[in-house]
């Protein structure tokens, strides 16, 4: 549900994107614009049925955002020089 419409702000409604999609997918509900990435020809076919099982699964709370752990740590980013 795009927030727009009131979609809530929750790791089940939100999908990162690009500039340009998250743009062009405006108010569209997620299936709808997963349809016309296809008819556009940006994902094939086998892309589109795995994401819309995705969503599905996601809407369904059967699948989870993967959380860094002790073990499973997030990346870290290199920092900028004190001085150059």
């Amino acid at each position: 549900m795009p927030r727009a419409q009131r979609g809530r702000n929750s790791y089940r409604n939100l999908v990162s994107a690009c500039v340009e999609c998250n743009s062009r997918k405006s108010e569209t509900p997620a299936p709808d614009f997963l349809r016309w990435l296809y008819r556009e020809r940006r994902i094939t076919a086998a892309e589109l049925t795995a994401r819309l099982r995705a969503l599905d699964a996601l809407a369904a709370g059967k699948l989870r955002p993967v959380l860094a752990t002790s073990g499973n740590p997030p990346p870290r980013r290199a920092r900028p020089p004190l001085h150059p």
